[in-house]
């Protein structure tokens, strides 16, 4: 007689680690924002989001696995106020997030300045001697 024993998968949630983030204080064109998180399970991870408010309203993207189960969003924000916080699930179909992190992108500073000359006054312009 053999004695059959089925044995179901631990059915915990994800769970996540290790926020390594880099965000500009002050914004520029060129300056991506990363944001990256680590995010374990007990079999296996299925789909990763970051959750955030940079268009004004709250939206998911599809975070990109690097390796060691880190995965990464990077994007060009703009100047503003935001938060942001990362969802998973499992195989399984269980889910988890992390707390939400607020950050601020600062204004950048134009760089050009003009000014104007008020009306009714004429400007005079001397040759040099």
């Amino acid at each position: 007689m053999v004695n059959v024993t089925n044995v179901a998968p631990p059915n915990n949630p994800p769970f996540w680690s290790n926020n390594l983030t880099d965000i500009p204080s002050v914004f520029s064109p060129t300056a991506k924002s990363l944001f990256n998180v680590t995010w374990q399970d007990d079999v296996s991870i299925s789909t990763v989001f970051l959750e955030s408010n940079f268009t004004g309203n709250a939206i998911n993207y599809t975070m990109d696995p690097l390796a060691d189960n880190v995965f990464n969003y990077s994007a060009v924000l703009p100047a503003g106020s935001f938060y942001w916080r990362s969802y998973a699930n499992d195989s399984q179909g269980n889910w988890s997030s992390t707390p939400e992190w607020d950050f601020t992108i600062a204004k950048a500073d134009p760089g050009l300045s003009l000014s104007a000359q008020p009306a009714g006054q004429r400007l005079m312009a001397r040759r040099p001697m």
